[in-house]
């Protein structure tokens, strides 16, 4: 979603972008909104899933579903300004921006875990940085956590560093957008 948006509001990808670059907006203010609206329709599909889980499945989540809905939220912001990064970055077409986007969200989720067991304990003794530098991985750890430990201290640990990598996408996209200017559209 937050690839699309950037190419969206980027006048030498889309028409939508040329009309957007013309407009009197702050870049600002507009990758905010298109940003806002990606997350909203992610978190909708996310909590439809969820209430999927919990209603109709009848899987119990306990009784730290807000944590759980914390960790949807700050993990649909990370994604979503993670393809905003990409998305600014990468001078090329969109397929190379979408297969770019598809293999490093693969390989983080290998990467965490999600596709062989193992590889996490795997990441977690050679190359421990490496779980820490991961999104995917962060965000697993938010579910583990959770289920596994009796405190929050390092679900929290978790979610600041989730809270980290959103900020530090958003800032590297809107500088990224902010100085690019086109000769005509």
């Amino acid at each position: 979603m937050g690839l699309n948006e950037v190419i969206a509001i980027q006048g030498d990808l889309s028409p939508q972008g040329a009309r957007v670059n013309v407009a009197p907006t702050h870049k600002l203010k507009v990758f905010t909104v298109s940003i806002m609206a990606a997350a909203t329709v992610q978190l909708f599909v996310i909590f439809v899933l969820l209430a999927f889980l919990t209603f109709i499945l009848k899987i119990n989540f306990g009784t730290q579903i807000g944590y759980i809905l914390l960790t949807c939220i700050i993990g649909t912001l990370t994604g979503v300004t993670f393809g905003t990064c990409i998305a600014s970055v990468v001078k090329a077409g969109e397929g190379v921006k979408v297969g770019l986007l598809i293999g490093l969200s693969m390989l983080m989720s290998f990467l965490s875990g999600m596709m062989y067991d193992k590889m996490k304990y795997i990441v977690n003794t050679k190359v421990p940085i490496l779980g820490y530098l991961n999104p995917a991985n962060l965000i697993t750890d938010c579910f583990y956590s959770l289920y596994y430990y009796n405190n929050h201290i390092q679900f929290f640990k978790d979610i600041i560093l989730l809270c980290g990598f959103t900020a530090v996408f958003g800032i590297i996209t809107y500088l990224v957008l902010r100085r690019q200017k086109y000769a005509s559209i």
